[in-house]
């Protein structure tokens, strides 16, 4: 929580068929807003505001029209596949073929069975970044 609300970070599980088509429905930009349950443990007023102090937050759902206007999703990544991945790359500036090379380098690292956390996974696309720059 801060100034501007609430931020959250989640993971849709694609190998449902629920979760596919959120993701699906999410990434085309027919599902932009989020609804949120929860239960007010304290609240108070701020002039004719109502403030919520402390939640005990129990779920986030995609939503094609949020009650509240603000309650919206930033950003739909997902690095599946190689190609996913390129085309990450190529986003962020990288020309096709440093994209292509990056994701060549990366992938194999990416795509094991080892649980790799997003630090873990920053710092090999960092490194891999490092090595395309001298090409």
């Amino acid at each position: 929580m801060d100034t501007e609300g609430l931020l959250a970070k989640g993971k849709l599980t694609r190998d449902c068929s629920d979760g596919a088509e959120a993701y699906a429905l999410a990434r085309d930009g027919a599902l932009t807003g989020l609804s949120v349950g929860y239960i007010t443990r304290k609240a108070g007023r701020q002039g004719d505001a109502r403030v919520l102090q402390e939640l005990e937050l129990h779920e986030a759902s995609l939503v094609p029209v949020p009650m509240n206007s603000k309650a919206r999703l930033i950003t739909v990544k997902s690095i599946a596949s190689i190609r996913d991945l390129e085309e990450l790359l190529r986003a962020g500036g990288l020309s096709g073929r440093k994209s292509r090379a990056a994701a060549n380098a990366a992938w194999p690292t990416i795509n094991n069975d080892n649980p790799t956390t997003d630090d873990e996974l920053a710092a090999i696309l960092s490194g891999s970044l490092s090595r395309i720059h001298t090409i």
